[in-house]
């Protein structure tokens, strides 16, 4: 369980550092991610 936490927030960081991506792209992108880490606390 750590290691999926710490590869979503990886990946929530990365995709927000992207500045390729716009924001509505990374919303939609991390926001389930984001969701379920925020359920699976």
């Amino acid at each position: 369980m750590g290691n999926g936490l710490q590869v979503a927030i990886h990946e929530s960081r990365k995709n927000g550092l992207d500045s390729s991506n716009p924001p509505e792209k990374i919303a939609q992108k991390t926001g389930s991610d984001k969701f379920d880490l925020y359920r699976s606390r």
